[in-house]
């Protein structure tokens, strides 16, 4: 099953406020007349490609559930953890900087997995989600 990642306002005003810093960049150093050209392209082609990043990972951020595992996608990045490593959902509305590259909203799933590991998810219907991942695994605890 697919789910997409939900999208929050707070979000949204980080990347926006990313991109409009990149772009600020880019248009001082084309026009200050001390900075030669070649640095001009090589910063132009730096500043489009980190901005087309966070693009592309804000707008493709999504989960596939299969029958055996969670496949995490962001942008060009992925991540498969083992439904049957899972050993607890924790439905948080703490944002969590240590892995919040998988999530684009602050309310979540905390996702403990493999004895120590953890990953932070932000999938658009959350009780959709938990419900199809413990009937794979009935022995997941929520919390």
């Amino acid at each position: 099953m697919f789910f997409k990642s939900k999208k929050d306002l707070f979000h949204k005003l980080i990347t926006v406020f990313l991109l409009l810093i990149l772009t600020l960049v880019l248009f001082f150093s084309w026009t200050e007349k001390a900075v030669n050209l070649d640095y001009k392209i090589g910063l132009s082609f730096l500043i489009v490609a980190i901005g087309g990043g966070l693009i592309w990972m804000y707008i493709f951020t999504f989960y596939t559930l299969t029958e055996k595992e969670i496949q995490c996608t962001t942008g060009p990045f992925k991540k498969n953890i083992s439904i049957e490593s899972i050993q607890k959902l924790e439905i948080t509305k703490n944002y969590n900087l240590q892995n919040s590259y998988w999530a684009t909203a602050t309310k979540g799933i905390l996702i403990y997995y493999n004895q120590s590991n953890t990953i932070y998810i932000s999938p658009e219907f959350d009780q959709n989600f938990i419900k199809n991942l413990v009937k794979i695994n009935p022995d997941i605890q929520i919390s």
